[in-house]
C-alpha cells in the first residue's frame, strides 16, 4: 500500500540522473525525454472539492482550495494551457455533486474575491454533508463527456477522506455499529466503484488524493477503510497519493500532480512522470511494478576436448571380443615325429626294418592344437605294400601328413595385450567423518561463537532498524523545498514588473535550488536504510554517518534561504507577495521538518564480517 512518503519517493528518486545502488537496492531506470514541462500536454482536468462535514470539522477545506489554486499556478506558466472545471461534491449540495465551472483555459487571477476559475475556488463554502463519492466521479465524467476534447486526454481529481457514507442502503437485521452504509459498504463503496470503473472505462484517469479519517468512537470504520476504497478508485499506484491527516502537503501533491500531467508520455503501468531539473521531462521506470529484466548470464557450452577419451579400465566386459584372451594358445611343436619312411619297399625283405614302425614319437605332443583339423591324421596310406614282409609292421606305413603346424587356426598371431584382471582383493572405504550435527560427511562446523551450523552473528548483540521511511522524508522535504523555490521564481519572472536584476536572481535561484537539492539526494541515499547496532564489535567495523546528516542540514537551511531572499527581493522591488508568503512558510515548515528527523535518526551503522 503506499503512503504519502513512498509516494513522494518515487519522484525524488528520479530527480538526478543516475543509477545508485544502497543496501542492496539498484534505484534506476529514468529515462529523459527531451520535453520542455511549459510545453504542457493538452488535457482536459476536472477538480472535484470534498466539502463534506468530515473534510470541514478538520478546517481542511481551505487547504484543498489552496491546493486547487496552486494546480491553477503552475499550468498558467504553460504554452499549451489545460482546460479545468472546478466542482465540489456533498450530500446538501443540489444533486449531491455539482460542477462549479465548466472546463477551460481562462484561469483568470488569484486576488480577492479574484476572477476566472480562482473566483469559482475562492467562492467555496463549507457544508454539514455526507460523503457520495460515486455522484462525483459521475458528475465529472459527465463533464467530461460533455464539454470535453475527445482528442485531448481527460483526468479528475477527487479529494476525499475515501470514507464513503452515501447512499445508504437497507439496513439489515440487528443493525451493526457503525451504520450499514457509514463505511463505504453496501450501496455506498459499490456506486464510488462502479463510477470509477465507468470513467476509466471511457478512458479517464483518475487522481484520488486521500485524507485519513476513519472517523472515531462507537461510528469509527475499520482501520484503512477510506484509503482501501480510494486505492481502488485511482487509476494506479501512480494515481493514489496519501497525503497527511493536517493536509499540510497536499499543495505540494497537486504541484506533483500538475507535473504528471504536464509529462504524460501515457504509460501507466510502468513509467512515473515529473518535470526534472532544466524544465525537462523525465519518466522514471517504477522497479515496483516493471523491476528491469535482469540480463541472462550466458551459459558456456560443452567444447569437446582434445584429449583422447580414456583407455578402457581393466573391468572385462561381458560380451565377448575379438581379441583371444591373455594366456596364447599353444604353438605345436615343429620337431617331427620318428616314423617310417614315407615310401614302402617294392620287394619284401627277409630282414625286418631297423626302425620298426612302433617306436612311439619322442616328443609327444602333450598340448593339444589350439583348433582340432578336420581331417583325422591317422588316414591309412592309400597304396599298401604289393608283397607283405615276413615280419609285419605293427603299424601300418603311413605317409604322414603335414600336419606338425595345425591348420585352420582361427586366429593368427595371438596378441600379448593381456585384459585387466580385477583384483579379487576389494579396498577398504574410508570411515566416514561426521561433522558437529552427527552426520556422516557433513558440511556442518562450528561457528565463531561456538554454535554447530551457526552464521556467528549470535553473539554479536546485533539490532536492525529500518530507517527507510526517514530517508524517504529527507528526500521528499528536499525536493519539496525546490519546488518552492522554483514556484516563487517562477511567479517573479511571470510578473512583468519585476526587474531585470529581480528576474535574474530568480532564474540564479532555481538553478541554485536544483543543484543543492541533487546534493541531498545523494547524501541521502549514501546512508544505508538499515542501520545496525552490534556490542560486540570483535568482528565489526562502525560508520558514523553524522557529517552526512550535518551536510543535508545544511543544505536544507541554504534552500531555505533561496526561498526567503527571492521573497524579500520581491517585496524591495514592490512587487505583491501575498501568494508568496504562503510558499515561504511551507519552505520554513519543511526544514523544520528536516531538523526534527535528523535528531530522531541513528547516525551509527556497524558492519560485521561472516
Amino acid at each position: 500500500m503506499y503512503n504519502y512518503v513512498v509516494k513522494l519517493t518515487r519522484y525524488f528518486f528520479a530527480s538526478i540522473f543516475l543509477v545508485a545502488t544502497f543496501s542492496g537496492i539498484v534505484q534506476s531506470g529514468i529515462a529523459q525525454a527531451q520535453q520542455n514541462c511549459a510545453s504542457n500536454n493538452p488535457a482536459d482536468v476536472v477538480i472535484m472539492i470534498d466539502r463534506t462535514g468530515s473534510i470541514n470539522q478538520g478546517g481542511h477545506l481551505e487547504d484543498e482550495k489552496n491546493a486547487a489554486k496552486a494546480l491553477l499556478d503552475y499550468f498558467a506558466a504553460a504554452a499549451v494551457k489545460p482546460r479545468v472545471a472546478i466542482g465540489t461534491f456533498s450530500t446538501q449540495d443540489p444533486g449531491n455533486a455539482t460542477i462549479l465551472a465548466t472546463l477551460t483555459t481562462v484561469y483568470g487571477a488569484n486576488f480577492s474575491p479574484g476572477s476566472g476559475l480562482y473566483a469559482v475556488i475562492n467562492g467555496i463554502n463549507n457544508s454539514t454533508g455526507f460523503t457520495d463519492i460515486g455522484a462525483a466521479l459521475s458528475a465529472a465524467q459527465s463533464e467530461i463527456a460533455t464539454h470535453g476534447l475527445p482528442a485531448d486526454p481527460h483526468y479528475i481529481i477527487l479529494i476525499s477522506d475515501g470514507v464513503a457514507n452515501r447512499p445508504t442502503s437497507t439496513q439489515p437485521t440487528p443493525a451493526p455499529t457503525p451504520p450499514f452504509g457509514s463505511c463505504s459498504d453496501g450501496n455506498a463503496g459499490n456506486n464510488a466503484l462502479a463510477a470509477a470503473a465507468a470513467a476509466k472505462a471511457a478512458g479517464t484517469k483518475i487522481f484520488a488524493v486521500h485524507a485519513p479519517d476513519d472517523g472515531s468512537g462507537p461510528s469509527a470504520c475499520p482501520p484503512g477503510t477510506g484509503q482501501t476504497l480510494m486505492t481502488q478508485i485511482a487509476s494506479g499506484p501512480d494515481f493514489f497519493i496519501q497525503i497527511a491527516a493536517d493536509f499540510s502537503n497536499i499543495v505540494s501533491f497537486f504541484e506533483q500532480i500538475s507535473e504528471q500531467i504536464a509529462c504524460d508520455d501515457d504509460d501507466d503501468i510502468c513509467t512515473y512522470d515529473f518535470c526534472g531539473p532544466n524544465n525537462i521531462c523525465q519518466h522514471q521506470i517504477d522497479p515496483q511494478i516493471c523491476p528491469p529484466t535482469p540480463t541472462p548470464t550466458p551459459t558456456a557450452t560443452r567444447t569437446p576436448t582434445n584429449t583422447p577419451t580414456a583407455t578402457p579400465t581393466a573391468t572385462p566386459t561381458s560380451t565377448a571380443t575379438n581379441t583371444p584372451t591373455a594366456t596364447p594358445t599353444a604353438t605345436p611343436t615343429n620337431t617331427p615325429t620318428n616314423t617310417p619312411t614315407a615310401t614302402p619297399t617294392n620287394t619284401p625283405t627277409n630282414t625286418p626294418t631297423n626302425t620298426p614302425t612302433v617306436t612311439p614319437t619322442n616328443t609327444p605332443t602333450n598340448t593339444p592344437t589350439a583348433t582340432a583339423t578336420n581331417t583325422p591324421t591317422n588316414t591309412p596310406t592309400n597304396t599298401p605294400t604289393n608283397t607283405p614282409t615276413n615280419t609285419p609292421t605293427n603299424t601300418p606305413t603311413n605317409t604322414p601328413t603335414n600336419t606338425a603346424t595345425p591348420t585352420a587356426t582361427a586366429t593368427n598371431t595371438p596378441t600379448y595385450t593381456p585384459t585387466s584382471t580385477p583384483t579379487l582383493t576389494p579396498t577398504p572405504s574410508p570411515t566416514p567423518q561426521l561433522d558437529c550435527l552427527g552426520v556422516p560427511n557433513g558440511n556442518a562446523v562450528y561457528d565463531r561463537c561456538g554454535v554447530c551450523d551457526g552464521d556467528g552473528t549470535s553473539c554479536l548483540g546485533c539490532n536492525e532498524v529500518n530507517i527507510s521511511s526517514d530517508l524517504f522524508a529527507l528526500d521528499g522535504n528536499g525536493a519539496g523545498q525546490a519546488r518552492i523555490v522554483d514556484s516563487i521564481a517562477k511567479r517573479i519572472l511571470r510578473n512583468s514588473s519585476a526587474t531585470k536584476k529581480l528576474k535574474k536572481l530568480a532564474r540564479n535561484s532555481i538553478d541554485s535550488a536544483d543543484k543543492l537539492y541533487v546534493k541531498n539526494w545523494q547524501l541521502t541515499w549514501s546512508i544505508p536504510q538499515i542501520m545496525v547496532t552490534c556490542t560486540n564489535t570483535d568482528f565489526c567495523v562502525t560508520e558514523d554517518s553524522s557529517s552526512k546528516f550535518s551536510d543535508y542540514v545544511g543544505n536544507s537551511l541554504n534552500l531555505r534561504n533561496l526561498a526567503q531572499s527571492l521573497v524579500t527581493a520581491a517585496k524591495k522591488a514592490g512587487l505583491s507577495t501575498q501568494s508568496l508568503n504562503g510558499l515561504l512558510n511551507r519552505a520554513n515548515k519543511l526544514h523544520l521538518e528536516n531538523l526534527g528527523l535528523v535528531k530522531t535518526i541513528p547516525t551509527i551503522n556497524t558492519t560485521c564480517t561472516s
